[in-house]
């Protein structure tokens, strides 16, 4: 970083040495997209600023970065969770009745959840005109090819649909 001469602040009788905003990254023009996105972009855009100004060494930068994104991933895979225990009760278990109720039950269940998860992935493929991730591959894939870029919507549907495939005791692991 360059070394930058102190300029006094008007009116506060302190020195602020300026940040070169350039040397963090943040100096980046908005991407294009929707309403939201540029919103959202804009307010990143806006803290990561914010966040060089006051943490000027890179280490210190990077450390409160990556706990940032670690609060926030685990904040997902607790939401993620809930999700699949709450689409777990929603479906029901077979109890110890008559024999032929509880067959139709586990034979119903998985039928009904493939169902529901294929409806959800025909209405992100209609409505949403969005590619969905498929697993780990999609996401690869999206950092070679995209610069990383993946849709939100498309990662809460695709969320939306681990939850309801999983409950109802399809063979996927968390990652959908």
């Amino acid at each position: 970083m360059a070394a930058h001469a102190a300029e006094p602040e008007e009116g506060s009788g302190t020195t602020r040495i300026p940040v070169d905003l350039g040397a963090t990254g943040f100096y980046k023009a908005l991407p294009p997209g929707g309403r939201l996105a540029r919103l959202w972009a804009a307010i990143g855009l806006l803290l990561g600023r914010r966040l060089a100004m006051v943490v000027r060494d890179d280490h210190v930068f990077v450390i409160v970065m990556a706990a940032f994104v670690g609060i926030t991933s685990g904040a997902a895979a607790g939401l993620l969770l809930t999700w699949i225990e709450f689409a777990i009760d929603s479906f029901p278990r077979p109890s110890g009745g008559v024999d032929a109720v509880r067959w139709a039950v586990v034979l119903a269940v998985p039928v009904v959840g493939g169902i529901a998860a294929g409806l959800l992935r025909l209405f992100a493929a209609r409505v949403i005109d969005e590619p969905l991730a498929n697993g780990v591959p999609a996401v690869v894939e999206a950092i070679a090819t995209r610069g990383g870029g993946l849709s939100g919507r498309a990662g809460i549907l695709c969320g939306l649909g681990t939850g309801v495939t999983i409950a109802s005791g399809g063979s996927v692991g968390h990652e959908g």
